[in-house]
């Protein structure tokens, strides 16, 4: 039955060769004998692969994938890669191929006693790779956060008023509705002086401040913009 198996899976040219055989251990020696020497080829270029893959760009979970793939075909071709020595020489291997952002746990795994397998080792490098990915989503939380909170404050009526309720170094209470700007000094024009022995000391029923009324309050009305031209002094304009 074995025998048979082998003669209907080689390609026909070659059925001929070993048709003839009376033992299935015959043909397979046969075949063995012919095509092992193939082989050299191969695995020189598998080895040289192993020894000249590098990490880069590539997550630990891929590199280790690609890894893997090479030691395991090239077992199918040697037996010397199976004993106790290559599975240290594969985990020597693969801690070569590491970025050396991983070298502290690199170290770590070279002075264990005793060193533990390539997949023990690939556990530890893919935990520390996780730990580096969460420690660098934070700083981008926090300034996406602070970058939220500048655009909600900007919105603000307030956020435009300096120390001491000053609108961009200028008092608030020398403005008034119609643009003109009053001296900072106390001189204000005759309507304020007559306005002011009329009512009184003037007091805003809308936000408490004494020094304008309701009328003139800049939290009711809009906070006066500045207009720059030059060689001129700046005009104010309320909204």
């Amino acid at each position: 039955m074995v025998h048979s198996w082998i003669i209907n899976t080689i390609d026909p040219e070659i059925t001929d060769s070993v048709i003839y055989y009376p033992t299935a251990h015959e043909v397979w020696e046969d075949l063995r004998e012919r095509f092992s020497q193939g082989n050299a080829p191969r695995i020189f270029e598998i080895q040289r692969e192993i020894a000249c893959l590098r990490q880069e760009q590539m997550s630990v979970s891929a590199y280790y994938t690609k890894l893997k793939g090479l030691w395991d075909e090239l077992a199918t071709y040697s037996e010397v890669s199976r004993g106790p020595q290559a599975k240290q020489q594969r985990l020597m291997q693969f801690l070569m191929g590491l970025n050396d952002t991983y070298s502290s746990v690199r170290g770590q795994i070279l002075l264990m006693i005793p060193l533990p397998t390539v997949r023990q080792a690939y556990a530890a490098v893919a935990q520390d790779e996780k730990q580096r990915s969460l420690c660098a989503s934070h700083p981008i939380a926090d300034s996406s956060s602070s970058a939220a909170m500048a655009v909600r404050n900007s919105g603000r009526p307030n956020s435009t008023l300096g120390r001491g309720g000053r609108f961009e170094g200028v008092d608030r209470h020398n403005h008034r509705p119609d643009g003109n700007f009053v001296p900072q000094d106390g001189r204000r024009g005759n309507t304020d002086r007559r306005q002011g022995s009329r009512k009184g000391r003037s007091h805003c029923t809308y936000c408490g401040d004494p020094g304008h009324w309701v009328q003139t309050c800049y939290q009711l009305i809009g906070y006066p913009q500045v207009i720059l031209k030059p060689n001129r002094a700046p005009v104010f304009r309320s909204h």
